[in-house]
């Protein structure tokens, strides 16, 4: 069965050839189609690429050859297991069901253990938000949902979960794997997911099937509760949808090192879908308060008039100043850093053209790769940045005077296609 993947990011190294091979979906949906790794990511031999694969890859991580390199995790077969051949291999090729079982696949735990539940009213991304099994909802009104882990079986380094839906009655709205994970937020790591076959070109979709996680060991495990990824629903039709998860122990697990996939409990979620608006609940009378004048909340203005540009990193005022939701054209930003937005070259060279692109932008950064101190070629000052002071992945800071995979290649990934021309 053919899927299709929506990763985050990854990029592969071939000998001497710098290739890049993430799969990147924008707010609007649009997919790059891009080209697993060689060999078998199906580590375990279920028959799948899943997320335990993932971690049972990122445990054999050997970039110097030795312990504790397998060669079964090593999907290019040069002597060592490392990020961006042999562990991107393997969540390139996440979801993809396969006959390339090794002989003898690497053993796995398969406790029992854990909870997830289905939050029908899930906009808060509070740890301690309680979970709600039912809502209302007026037909052509987006509304979220979440997925909460509700028991921890003692400390994790990721979830995986497969979302169904009443596709007739529900809607999924269209949204990259960052934008559904909240384990990033959370911990750090990295999200990948996949979209059911059903009318896939359309959108239209089955199921859902999201992971995040940490790709390498090392990283606190968390011992938490709380939502681990958000999803938006519109009604389509009145009726009663139903929301439910995969069986345990197939796609919705937690997972821990080394190499254990607890199979947890699932509890399942409601949307009343009606035509019209919600009805107002009755109000409760109660003694009026004494009301204290609270100062005026001034908005964030621009300091320059568009096209103005402050901090001269390529995209103005006015465009950084935009929330969150527009991103893509250069929203969530701070005029006066000029580290978040990286737009880094032009056809012409260094420079700014208004539009993070692969061309030049994401390739321009992966061809000054560098992650030793000390500034020997191929490192450039303007191809670096340091690492994200938040909210968003792409509030950047200066640069910290190495160019790397996690920071900088996926820092100007995670920003592709961002125009604020």
């Amino acid at each position: 069965m053919q899927t299709r993947t929506l990763i985050g990011a990854a990029f592969l190294v071939f000998t001497g050839l710098v290739a890049l091979v993430a799969t990147l979906a924008s707010p609007q949906g649009s997919v790059h189609t891009v080209s697993a790794a060689s060999g078998c990511g199906d580590l375990d031999g279920n028959g799948t690429v899943e997320l335990i694969d993932i971690i049972i890859a990122g445990d054999h991580h050997a970039p110097g050859g030795g312990p504790p390199y397998d060669v079964r995790a090593d999907m290019n077969k040069d002597g060592f297991v490392d990020l961006l051949n042999d562990i991107l291999g393997v969540v390139l090729q996440f979801g993809n069901t396969t006959s390339c079982q090794t002989a003898t696949p690497f053993p796995k735990a398969t406790p029992a253990g854990g909870a997830l539940a289905i939050d029908a009213e899930g906009e808060s991304t509070s740890l301690s938000d309680t979970v709600e099994t039912k809502r209302l909802a007026s037909v052509g009104v987006p509304v979220t949902v979440s997925v909460h882990v509700t028991s921890n079986p003692g400390t994790v380094d990721g979830y995986g979960l497969r979302l169904h839906w009443d596709e007739p009655l529900l809607d999924l709205t269209p949204r990259t794997a960052e934008d559904n994970d909240r384990w990033q937020e959370n911990n750090g790591g990295v999200a990948a997911q996949v979209l059911g076959p059903a009318d896939d070109d359309f959108w239209n979709d089955a199921y859902i099937e999201l992971i995040g996680f940490d790709i390498l060991p090392g990283n606190p495990n968390w011992s938490g509760t709380g939502p681990t990824a958000q999803f938006v629903f519109t009604c389509q039709a009145p009726g009663t949808a139903t929301l439910t998860l995969s069986a345990a122990g197939s796609h919705s697990v937690l997972v821990d090192r080394p190499a254990i996939e607890y199979t947890p409990t699932l509890a399942s979620a409601q949307i009343n879908c009606i035509v019209g608006p919600l009805p107002t609940p009755t109000p409760t009378i109660t003694p009026t308060p004494t009301i204290t004048p609270t100062p005026t909340i001034t908005p964030t203005t621009t300091k320059q008039p568009d096209p103005g540009d402050t901090d001269g990193d390529g995209c103005s005022d006015a465009r950084e100043n935009l929330p969150k939701a527009g991103a893509n054209i250069g929203g969530g930003r701070d005029y006066k850093n000029p580290w978040d937005f990286y737009d880094v070259e032009t056809i012409s060279g260094p420079g700014q053209d208004g539009k993070i692109d692969l061309l030049f932008d994401i390739l321009g950064v992966i061809n000054h790769y560098q992650p030793a101190a000390g500034g020997a070629p191929p490192y450039d000052a303007h191809y670096d940045r340091g690492e994200s002071a938040g909210p968003n992945p792409w509030n950047m800071t200066a640069p910290d005077g190495v160019i790397d995979l996690l920071n900088d290649i996926l820092g100007v990934v995670q920003q592709f296609d961002h125009d604020c021309r």
